[in-house]
């Protein structure tokens, strides 16, 4: 988890699950408060599964390609294929 979402939840401005028998949520959901962060995180760990390179993601968002991203992709996909 992202230290500023954990400082969020911290704080009580968002919260990770919520009852919905007990009615409405006090404050938002992380889900909902952070929707952008989690699509493009679930974007990226479907594409990176079925094969999108670091030069398709720089397409696909408008991002210049240069090593940080490729070191990046490279190890998020050893730790998704070749981690226990």
């Amino acid at each position: 988890m992202y230290s500023e979402i954990q400082e969020d939840i911290d704080k009580g401005n968002c919260l990770l699950e919520w009852d919905s028998s007990k009615g409405k949520s006090p404050v938002p959901l992380i889900k909902d408060k952070y929707s952008n962060l989690r699509k493009m995180a679930k974007t990226m760990n479907f594409s990176i599964a079925y094969g999108k390179t670091a030069k398709g993601f720089a397409k696909d968002w408008v991002i210049l390609i240069n090593n940080h991203i490729n070191i990046y992709l490279n190890i998020l996909t050893y730790n998704i294929f070749y981690s226990n």
